[in-house]
């Protein structure tokens, strides 16, 4: 084999075993990112924003300043930033929580805790009965079932509530007065945290039961996302009394640690291939196959971005949040710039290849050593 014939299988090999990336939805199931690019999603004109949600599609939700200095929920899409409105109030402000794969929307308007809870759909704001409850919504799934908090009249205590169809649940508590639902996945399991008589848990609803997900051997927890997989995400006191991000799966709460000597972290979403993102004096990006990494050292570094918070990521590795830009405290957007390769269906003639290449070397080398 000649040193041509050899570089055209070396291409041939890279370029079958070469990720497809750079602003394409990459499958689930692909092999952890390296590096990642970031983009600013801007601002209504006004001083800051953040992003909180992101669908599979790339559609990205949260909440922007205008001129004025009002608050204003958005949905971000190639480059665009759409107002989804303040449902008619026009001083009120609203922040977009979710959005699910056909592109509904919830969030809030209002300026107190809870507030009105909205749906945004193919260009329609309408509040989230009934409107007499006051509510903030959080998660949403495809099957439009949404979560959140609500006020529970006449006593004033808040709950988790799951809204669907129009009816709206109560999803109780861990026999305390409070309750909040954070997230919700493709079937329907809910997580969040809930006082128990004596302090506060992350727990888990499903079929009407909520479930105590325990701690990492202290007295608190707290669950804020959850995949299709039943992993859910959050973060628990330990022995020692500091508090840790956690990976939660089949009854078995496994404690992902801290990076850089820090005794506190949080999780605040994993996608379906287990790929979580958090912070806490920092923020991190956390694998099955690499663990935990810091975020800031996976952008370039002459990106200009520092003292990133992400608050959710989707399927395809996409990760949103808000961190200090060149134009200031903005929502951002970051994709995978590299990952790790993986053979692709055509991996049989890809190591035939290889084999032959390598072999082919290593017979002209010892040739030559003769």
């Amino acid at each position: 084999m000649t040193i041509w014939s050899r570089s055209v299988a070396i291409a041939v090999l890279v370029g079958l075993i070469a990720p497809q990336f750079g602003g394409q939805t990459i499958p689930a199931g692909r092999l952890p990112a390296l590096t990642y690019n970031i983009i600013d999603l801007g601002t209504f004109g006004g001083f800051s924003s953040v992003a909180l949600g992101v669908n599979d599609k790339g559609q990205v939700v949260g909440s922007a300043d205008t001129p004025q200095g009002l608050r204003h929920a958005y949905l971000w899409e190639n480059g665009v930033m759409t107002d989804l409105g303040t449902l008619g109030f026009p001083t009120a402000q609203s922040e977009a929580s979710d959005i699910n794969n056909q592109g509904v929307v919830v969030g809030i308007v209002g300026g107190g805790d809870p507030n009105r809870a909205f749906l945004w759909a193919n260009g329609v704001q309408t509040e989230i009965g009934p409107p007499q409850i006051l509510k903030s919504a959080f998660g949403i799934n495809d099957a439009k079932q949404v979560v959140g908090i609500h006020v529970v009249a006449p006593i004033g205590d808040q709950h988790a509530f799951l809204w669907e169809n129009g009816t709206l649940t109560d999803l109780g508590t861990l026999g305390g007065g409070y309750s909040i639902a954070w997230d919700i996945n493709q079937s329907g399991q809910v997580v969040g945290k809930a006082f128990s008589m004596s302090a506060e848990r992350a727990f888990l609803w499903q079929n009407g039961v909520m479930s105590d997900l325990g701690t990492l051997g202290g007295s608190n927890a707290a669950a804020f996302g959850n995949n299709d997989m039943g992993e859910v995400v959050g973060q628990a006191a330990t022995v020692d009394k500091s508090v840790n991000a956690f990976l939660w799966k089949d009854g078995v709460m496994t404690d992902l640690g801290a990076l850089g000597g820090f005794d506190h972290s949080w999780a605040e979403a994993i996608n379906n291939d287990g790929v979580v993102v958090g912070a806490a004096s920092y923020s991190f990006v956390y694998d099955p196959q690499l663990g935990m990494r810091f975020l800031k050292d996976m952008i370039p570094p002459e990106s200009g971005w520092s003292s990133l918070s992400p608050r959710a990521i989707n399927n395809a590795g996409w990760i949103v949040g808000v961190g200090t830009g060149p134009a200031g405290r903005h929502a951002f957007l970051m994709t995978p710039a590299t990952v790790i390769p993986t053979v692709s269906e055509y991996g049989a003639v890809v190591m035939t290849l290889l084999i032959l290449t390598c072999g082919t070397i290593l017979i002209r080398g010892r040739r030559t050593a003769r």
